[in-house]
């Protein structure tokens, strides 16, 4: 495992490199999504150090101090929020998936 897709200082390196794809996805989960992962508090996963209080100081020391916080209003409006109008999608969110809550869903 490369811990270098979660740390601040190896996410500031804006080298290209077609190989590594990690600093593009936390700009937009930093910036565009602002889905979070938080610990669980009855079964944490992760380190409750982690909590929401973590991430925006985390963004700004990746992305620099003019850093906002994430956008989620203008993404939800561009795309619709729930109410995607795109035809032919296949969302591939699976029960393992950490970032299952952030996709669509149907129950």
């Amino acid at each position: 495992m490369n811990f270098d897709q979660y740390y601040s200082i190896a996410l500031q390196n804006e080298t290209i490199d077609v190989n590594s794809n990690l600093r593009q996805w936390t700009y937009q989960y930093c910036n565009e999504f602002g889905f979070f992962q938080t610990p669980n508090p009855v079964y944490p996963l992760r380190s409750a150090e982690i909590d929401l209080a973590f991430w925006e100081p985390y963004c700004k020391r990746i992305f620099g101090a003019d850093f906002a916080d994430a956008h989620t209003d203008e993404t939800n409006n561009y795309y619709h929020g729930l109410a995607i109008t795109g035809k032919n999608i296949y969302f591939a969110n699976s029960s393992e998936d950490p970032w299952q809550t952030a996709g669509m869903a149907h129950f």
